[in-house]
């Protein structure tokens, strides 16, 4: 697809900072979900960083997941 490879690796303290938001816009608070809600904002935040000469739309976890995979007509 030609895709660039881009290499994400947040600090423990930019990964813990995003906390509260995954908390506060998460919708499942067991351990695993929180745990990749983590990811998910490492990923968005990494990919929108790379995108700086304008918004960048980042579908990542339940959204593309359930919305785009998982339901059929």
């Amino acid at each position: 697809m030609g895709l660039p490879l881009l290499s994400v690796t947040p600090s423990p303290d930019e990964l813990l900072g995003g906390l509260d938001v995954v908390l506060r816009e998460g919708i499942d608070w067991r351990d695993f979900n929180v745990h990749a809600g983590l990811v998910n904002l490492a990923l968005a935040s990494g990919i929108s960083a790379v995108h700086s000469e304008g918004d960048a739309l980042v579908l990542t976890g339940d959204f593309p997941n359930e919305y785009l995979v998982d339901y059929h007509a």
